[in-house]
């Protein structure tokens, strides 16, 4: 039987590695409570998958490597550094799941997560929740990645689980 997993820290966070996959937590300054607090709600999330059995081929850290070989020969550079940049925080989510276990609820929980939760940093300050357009980004992405594994061609998936997810309304973006 494996050992436990235990939050470490790691630069500005703690996190905590399931197999070759590392899952930031939280903050260092919110405490090792809460990065235990984030861990159980992580492992709670789809109880049996941890640690990851990552050789089964529909498990989402599969797929996402599939899509990123496609995406790297088909796009320029930095449109696939945005692609990896903007699936990262869906990837540490989500990597340990069977794909044909992800559901529109996921989405909607996902798109809340981007909302409240998700922690960036504005110079020396930690932010929580991201602006509208950045989630709109976010979810454009992670939507053309579920799309792109229900295509026929990929047949990871019969339907895409998130194509019903609406994007936030945005203000219109004034140049100066």
């Amino acid at each position: 039987m494996p050992k436990p997993p235990r939050p470490r820290k790691k630069g500005q966070f703690y996190v905590v590695s399931a197999g070759k996959i590392q899952f930031k937590l939280c903050i260092i300054e919110e405490g090792l409570k809460e990065a235990k607090h984030q861990m159980d709600r992580l492992m709670e999330a789809d109880p049996g998958v941890w640690p990851p059995k990552l050789a089964n081929d529909d498990l989402m850290w599969n797929v996402f490597n599939h899509f990123c070989f496609v995406k790297s020969v088909e796009t320029s550079a930095s449109t696939f550094d945005y692609y990896c940049r903007m699936l990262a925080p869906l990837f540490s989510q989500l990597s340990c799941r069977p794909i044909t276990s992800i559901k529109l609820q996921d989405g909607l929980k996902y798109k809340e997560w981007l909302m409240h939760e998700e922690i960036w940093k504005k110079g020396n300050t930690h932010m929580v929740g991201l602006s509208t357009r950045t989630i709109n980004h976010h979810l454009r992405c992670a939507k053309m990645f579920f799309k792109w594994a229900a295509s026929p061609c990929q047949g990871y998936l019969q339907v895409d689980p998130w194509k019903e997810i609406s994007y936030l309304p945005e203000a219109r973006h004034k140049r100066g």
